[in-house]
């Protein structure tokens, strides 16, 4: 009964890895890079943050998938050891206010800013 159990809980899984894997439906990925590929080039603008309070790279990741979750956000990068975040982004569907208020959201503290 064991096997029987553990093997219908095996075969969901593989069904559920098998449904998210892109074959099918909407991938977000696909979407977001068909979005920014329509993007011309002179609306992107290369920021970067002086941010206080990252110790690790969880930290980073953090911040990174809190700007990646922001609308028009192309690259997104944090560094604990520089104490930096550099973000790439359409400024017709974002501003830096909007950038900065989310990595404090998160935690941290945004201490300078300045375009690339």
């Amino acid at each position: 009964m064991k096997n029987l159990i553990v093997i219908v809980l095996l075969a969901a899984l593989v069904s559920a890895c098998d449904s998210k894997s892109g074959t099918g439906g909407d991938n977000k990925d696909t979407l977001k890079s068909q979005q920014e590929s329509s993007i011309t080039p002179e609306n992107f603008q290369k920021v970067e943050f002086k941010v206080e309070g990252m110790s690790c790279a969880g930290c980073e990741n953090a911040i990174k998938g809190s700007m990646e979750k922001c609308a028009g956000v192309k690259v997104a990068n944090a560094s604990f050891t520089a104490g930096n975040t550099v973000i790439e982004y359409d400024k017709t569907k974002t501003n830096i206010d909007t950038l900065k208020k989310a990595i404090e959201n998160d935690g941290y503290t945004v201490t300078g800013c300045t375009l690339k």
